[in-house]
């Protein structure tokens, strides 16, 4: 056989039939290809399917802790709208979870909690400091 019948196929030691590697990696590809994104639920709700994504150990939030990461999801989806950034570029679910539980009173408390992860929120820091404080008061 020449060179272009041997091109895309590879003989099985085992003396098995040659396999179609080409024929197998445009098959993979198209199935890759064919694979419906499905966008994150938005909503008043959408952040009880995210904490709900936390192992059970983790979703241990009191009621007014559980209000404080609703309004902070809340403000993180908003925030990444208005700057065109992905929301975990704006805050991750890990750092939610973190300011959540902590509910810090102060932008030095804040500070603490992010270790400088996150720009926009080491950024909008007072906002979100005045957000928790809301979210506890009322949760």
């Amino acid at each position: 056989a020449g060179l272009g019948s041997a091109a895309g196929s590879t003989a099985d030691p085992s003396g098995s039939p040659p396999r179609d590697c080409l024929r197998e990696a445009l098959d993979r590809s198209r199935d890759v290809c064919l694979t419906l994104y499905k966008p994150p639920r938005r909503g008043p709700s959408a952040w009880r399917d995210e904490y709900n994504r936390y192992p059970a150990e983790e979703r241990n939030l009191e009621p007014a802790q559980l209000a404080a990461y609703s309004a902070l999801h809340a403000w993180r989806d908003a925030t990444a709208r208005a700057s065109d950034e992905s929301v975990a570029y704006v805050a991750s679910r890990s750092l939610l979870l973190r300011i959540a539980r902590a509910s810090p009173g102060t932008t030095r408390a804040l500070f603490a909690l992010t270790r400088g992860d996150a720009p926009l929120v080491a950024a909008r820091a007072e906002a979100i400091v005045g957000l928790v404080r809301a979210a506890v008061a009322n949760g």
